[in-house]
Order: C-alpha cells, then sequence, then structure tokens
C-alpha cells in the first residue's frame, strides 16, 4: 500500500505526506475570489481655513454659547489714538462731544503708556452712546469724562507700584473699551487681553470710588 494516505476532498487529492496536488482532468481551476476595495474618494484641495479677524478688531462683549439667539456682541476697534464716530448719523453736537471726550480719555490713555512702557489701545461702544449726547452736554451728565478716564488711570496707577505691577500690565492689557448703560452700576471685566469697562455715571459711585473698583478688583486678572 502507497505510503501517501491521500485524502478525497471535492475532487482534489490533497496528500498528507509530501505527494503531488492534482487536480482531475477536464476541470479547471477556479480562481479564488479578489477582495475589491472601493475606488478611493476623488481628493480636492483641502477647504481654506477662516481668516483671522483683522487686527485690533476684538469683540466688546462675548455672546455667551448658551444664548445663541441673543444679537453679536458689537465689535469695535481699540486703537491709538482713539477714534470717534464720523459718520453722518451723528449730529455735529454729537460728534463734538465725541471730540471732547475722547480727548479727556487720550490724556489717561497717553499717562497709561507713558507710565507702563506699553502700547494700549483704547475705544467706545458707539451704540451705547447712543441719545445721550442730547440737551445740555453729555445729555447734563458733565461729570461723564471722569468715568471715563477711570479705567486708564487706574492701570497707570498700578504700573507707578513696582515693577511687578508694571509687567503684569504688560504682560496682560492690550486696550480698554468703555461702553455706557444705565441697568447697573459702574464695573468692569478682563476678557482676554481687554479691559471692558461699562459706566454708569449715574449709579451714585462717583469717579474715585469706581477707579479704585478697578484698581482693586483687577489684580487677580493680571
Amino acid at each position: 500500500m502507497n505510503r501517501c494516505a491521500s485524502l478525497l476532498v471535492v475532487g482534489l487529492v490533497v496528500s498528507t505526506l509530501g505527494c503531488s496536488v492534482s487536480v482531475r482532468s477536464g476541470e479547471s481551476r477556479r480562481p479564488y475570489p479578489v477582495a475589491r476595495s472601493s475606488p478611493p474618494a476623488p481628493r480636492g484641495p483641502a477647504p481654506a481655513p477662516a481668516p483671522p479677524p483683522p487686527p485690533g478688531y476684538y469683540p466688546a462683549r462675548p455672546v455667551p454659547p448658551s444664548r445663541p439667539n441673543e444679537a453679536p456682541a458689537p465689535v469695535v476697534r481699540v486703537s491709538n489714538p482713539i477714534v470717534i464716530p464720523g459718520d453722518s448719523s451723528w449730529s455735529l453736537r454729537e460728534r463734538e462731544q465725541w471730540r471732547d471726550l475722547a480727548k479727556e480719555a487720550q490724556t489717561s490713555l497717553n499717562t497709561v503708556n507713558a507710565t507702563c512702557g506699553t502700547n494700549i489701545g483704547g475705544a467706545f461702544v458707539f451704540e451705547s452712546f447712543r441719545g445721550r449726547f442730547v440737551g445740555e452736554a453729555y445729555g447734563g451728565v458733565d461729570y461723564l469724562p471722569n468715568y471715563a478716564r477711570a479705567p486708564f488711570d487706574a492701570l497707570a496707577g498700578l504700573c507707578r507700584e513696582t515693577e511687578m505691577e508694571k509687567n503684569s500690565v504688560r504682560r496682560k492689557i492690550t486696550g480698554v473699551v468703555i461702553s455706557w448703560t444705565t441697568a447697573a452700576a459702574s464695573s468692569f471685566t478682563v476678557s482676554g487681553s481687554l479691559l471692558l469697562a461699562t459706566v454708569n455715571p449715574k449709579d451714585g459711585l462717583g469717579a474715585g470710588s469706581y477707579q479704585t473698583r478697578i484698581d482693586r478688583g483687577i489684580r487677580s486678572s493680571l
């Protein structure tokens, strides 16, 4: 008996001891199926990333994600020197008051940059002042410039203390944005590199106390 023990399986003689493998005559070998991969997806140019905002443009009040239906925050331009509105939607009388208010704020801004060794900019949220420059100067709030100067004066005061305070202001603050409100007392917050000052000249606080509030509170954000 042949030592090659063979097993006949579906027409194939398979040897377990090194014997040849044969196929019955008249039968052709059927190729095994070859897995075919799906054609590659067409490759086009990658979408261009969204362009960054122009230099100097910052959101004055970012809208929290939990309030998607709220109107977008106004966008202001922080600059040095401070700019004022010049379009015809503001009367000549209003633009004259803007000029005087910006001049007061610019004086304090210049002091900040000279004292701190910075190039901090300033800006007003124009629309928050809409309708307030009527009748008497600043709508009868003749001490409004003192409130507008308070955020800048607070920063300058910090830089006069020691190098540690001065370096903290240099590293953190690039601009001051001022808006007017009647809904709450004068306040401030630091958002990114901006000091956002919200003033209410009729809150009874006083510009000096407002400056002190900024001086004491901003230290935890620097």
